[in-house]
């Protein structure tokens, strides 16, 4: 089994969501919906936002930075970003390269593809 597959379904099979709702219809990341994008697709945070104080809701990271960019340039919606595969991508990615956040070059590499 490819590494990146044996990360995933670790992922989802042995989470649940808040509302105890059982991931078992997930199994790779393709098949994340938009709660399943919010909880596991964490973009890679800044140095200087690591440092700043966890509560602070108005610092953005690079990565949030980027994407804002590319949902503006390629004129995709909110609804739009959780539907498209770039994030998911992103995240596999990520898996790929044992890195438990998405990084900026995550991002970039998936964006260069579109």
């Amino acid at each position: 089994m490819p590494f990146a597959r044996a990360i995933q379904r670790e992922r989802f099979g042995l989470r649940s969501l808040p509302t105890s709702e059982k991931l078992s219809d997930i199994v790779c990341n393709a098949d994340m919906r938009i709660g399943e994008v919010m909880q596991f697709c964490q973009l890679q945070a800044c140095p200087e936002q690591r440092r700043r104080d966890e509560g602070d809701a108005l610092s953005v990271s690079k990565g949030q930075s980027l994407m804002r960019a590319a949902m503006s340039q390629l004129k995709l919606s909110a609804r739009g970003y959780h539907r498209t595969q770039s994030v998911k991508l992103a995240r596999t990615l990520a898996d790929l390269a044992a890195s438990g956040e998405i990084q900026v070059a995550h991002l970039v590499q998936v964006l260069h593809l579109r």
